[in-house]
């Protein structure tokens, strides 16, 4: 059983047994191995079981880049995004790179409440102004949907056109989500869109296979 399947259990003591277990091992080494640290990292966090506020910044220049995405990801899972955030803003002044997939997660969570938009806002300005963008199809579009809560009609765009410029192609959730944003800021109108048949043809095919049709 693996520490990230004890996670899923809501069992942290016995990801760090296991964490133990693996550091003991001499017959053959399984310690250390950021993945293994990394996994353990992100259960505890998650847990709340991870008592790391007052060193994070002795932490954040020496961890690895595993270790703090995994610890990233394990606060924002248990909804502190005041230590996740605090954890990024460390790692960018100490010049660490994490992927830009931390920031979408941490955006999702931190969009939940109209409390948290303007943190959201900053972090989305973070986001766009990295160099080493990428996000995945579902981060992609989850995070175009905030920017339509924010009204940031433009940000939407600039998604839309980096990711069909990825070479990857866009699924119907992400162009729906394109023309609910332009109907929002009263684009729709009178407007013809080159993208607009290939996506009506993409709709049909799906809905086709999905009753039986084809």
């Amino acid at each position: 059983m693996t520490i990230r399947e004890l996670g899923h259990m809501g069992l942290p003591e016995r990801a760090l047994q296991t964490l133990c277990w693996a550091q003991g091992q001499k017959a053959v080494p399984l310690f250390p191995d950021d993945r293994i640290l990394a996994s353990t990292v992100e259960v505890l966090a998650r847990f709340d079981e991870l008592k790391m506020e007052s060193a994070l910044e002795e932490c954040v220049p020496s961890a690895s880049r595993a270790v703090l995405e995994a610890m990233a990801s394990g606060f924002i899972r248990a909804g502190k995004v005041g230590l996740a955030r605090k954890l990024l803003e460390l790692a960018r002044m100490n010049k660490r790179t994490l992927h830009p997939s931390i920031y979408a997660k941490l955006i999702l969570e931190v969009a939940r409440t109209p409390e948290g938009y303007g943190l959201t806002a900053a972090l989305l300005d973070e986001l766009g102004e990295r160099p080493d963008f990428d996000l995945r199809l579902q981060d992609c579009t989850a995070v175009m949907k905030v920017c339509i809560k924010l009204r940031r009609y433009a940000a939407v765009e600039s998604l839309f056109s980096w990711f069909r410029g990825s070479g990857r192609d866009p699924t119907v959730v992400m162009y729906t989500t394109v023309i609910h944003s332009r109907s929002r800021d009263g684009r729709h109108r009178g407007r013809r869109w080159p993208w607009f048949g290939k996506w009506s043809r993409q709709t049909v095919f799906l809905t086709c296979r999905r009753t039986g049709s084809l």
